[in-house]
Parts: C-alpha cells; sequence; structure tokens
C-alpha cells in the first residue's frame, strides 16, 4: 500500500535579548523539503522571503513586517510528511519514532535584524545520532548557507 505519514512538531522561539528582532526570515534547505512550516490559523503574511541561493526554499509562515520584541515567545510549528510504500505493520512501526529516519540531521537556519539593520542567525540543527536537537547562534551566515546562483 501507498501511506502519506504525518508527524507535527512545535518549537518555541524566544527572543532572549533585550532588543527586538526585526524582519524575521528562516532558510531551508532543499533536502529538508518534506519540512513545512504551516501558519497557524492558515495565517498567511503578506511579504515573503525568497531565498535565490541554491539549495535553499522559502518558508511561508514567518512574516517579515513583524517584529519578534525582546522577551517575547513564539510558536513556530513545524510538520513533516513522507509518502511510504509498505503494509500497514511497516506504517505503524515507521510512525512510532519521534523523528522519522528519512529527516536524517535537519537545520532551519533563522536570520534577523537588530534596530540598525545589522543581521544576525541562529542555526537549529537535529543530530539523528543522538536524537538531540541543539541551535547555536551567528554573526554570519555559515558557510553551508552561502553558496550563491
Amino acid at each position: 500500500y501507498k501511506y502519506i505519514l504525518n508527524w507535527s512538531y512545535n518549537s518555541i522561539i524566544r527572543n532572549h535579548s533585550n532588543y527586538h528582532a526585526f524582519k524575521p526570515k528562516i532558510h531551508l534547505k532543499k533536502k529538508y523539503k518534506g519540512l513545512t512550516f504551516p501558519g497557524l490559523n492558515d495565517y498567511k503574511p503578506d511579504g515573503l522571503y525568497f531565498f535565490k541561493e541554491r539549495y535553499v526554499l522559502p518558508v511561508e509562515n514567518i512574516n517579515e513586517k513583524e517584529t519578534i520584541k525582546a522577551a517575547d515567545r513564539y510558536i513556530l510549528r513545524i510538520k513533516y510528511e513522507h509518502e511510504y510504500k509498505c503494509t500497514s505493520t511497516e506504517a505503524e512501526r515507521i510512525t512510532e519514532d519521534q523523528f522519522p529516519e528519512t529527516i536524517g540531521d535537519f537545520e532551519i537556519l533563522m536570520e534577523y535584524e537588530n534596530g540598525h539593520g545589522r543581521k544576525y542567525y541562529t542555526l537549529f540543527k537535529r543530530n539523528s545520532k543522538d536524537k538531540t536537537l541543539t541551535n547555536k547562534q551567528y554573526l554570519y551566515k555559515p558557510l553551508s548557507y552561502r553558496f550563491l546562483l
């Protein structure tokens, strides 16, 4: 049989600084194309950010025009959908894992600016070996996201 299996996650984004984060954007590499970010109540932002770098797709539910205020928290909804050709028993076994094997090590890069237009980056990563989630802040875009067309 053919099954389309879904996983849903909620990630909390916190602004731990004393300053607002302006023009938030999310970058996602094409190899993680099964990951989507459905907007709350089908919310669609006015301005979409189209990332013109190879191997990266735009994500449509962060509104560049909205500011992430100091000490605010937001929930970023993440959904993963993948089609499998398998038996019902195999489908049940696949869905037992919190993160399916096909997701592998995924990364989500968040870009934002301070009030002076200086860009900052936070890279969220999942390590499939030890099944941990980490994040790291950068002053410059990580090399794996810098390749131009």
